[in-house]
């Protein structure tokens, strides 16, 4: 008689290399959003220096450049990159989930947690253009939201509310983000 190969110890590794895949995605996409919404760090990219890139910088030490605003260049950049972040990390994060859910060696359990995941997030994004709408609604033109782990922050450009108009954004949000007061934060970006 021919002994069967217990494949369960296969299956027991394959599942924990899902989980474990799970949380260090999760792990990463909160550094980034940490090193996002810090402001601490700043993009630049170090480029070989062409004939392209000193004909740019003669260019820019005789132009007169005094009509751009940078503040609001810099603070407009700052929201458009941290959309885009946010999106191609959400992106990435329901790939991952999706894939666990179709995969027939994934068991019930594993599906199942991927679901509801992927049901949270979904609930996270339409909170977050909630609050981003409702932030604009108020006169503010850029805000980004993040919704994660039971929290909410609300990010406006530095210098766009009086501290009684902060005061009573906070209020609103509060009101509207249904989480307690000590789980939604409201903040400048470039500010500490």
């Amino acid at each position: 008689m021919k002994k069967e190969p217990n494949i369960r110890p296969l299956l027991v590794r394959i599942r924990w290399k899902e989980i474990c895949l799970i949380i260090v995605i999760f792990i990463l996409l909160l550094l980034g959003l940490m090193w996002v919404i810090s402001g601490k760090e700043e993009r630049t990219a170090i480029l070989p220096l062409s004939e392209e890139n000193k004909i740019l910088e003669e260019f820019s030490k005789t132009a007169d450049l005094s009509q751009v605003n940078k503040k609001e260049t810099a603070t407009n950049d700052f929201f458009s990159t941290y959309r885009l972040d946010r999106e191609r990390i959400r992106g990435k994060q329901l790939d991952i989930l999706k894939a666990i859910m179709e995969n027939k060696d994934s068991d019930d359990k594993a599906r199942e947690m991927a679901s509801l995941r992927m049901v949270k997030i979904s609930e996270e994004m339409e909170k977050e253009m909630s609050l981003e709408s409702l932030v604009k609604s108020e006169g503010i033109e850029e805000c980004v939201a993040l919704v994660q782990a039971g929290t909410a922050t609300v990010i406006v450009p530095a210098g766009a509310l009086s501290p009684e108009r902060k005061e009573e954004m906070r209020e609103l949000l509060f009101s509207f983000a249904d989480f307690p007061k000590d789980k939604v934060w409201l903040k400048e970006a470039g500010k500490e």
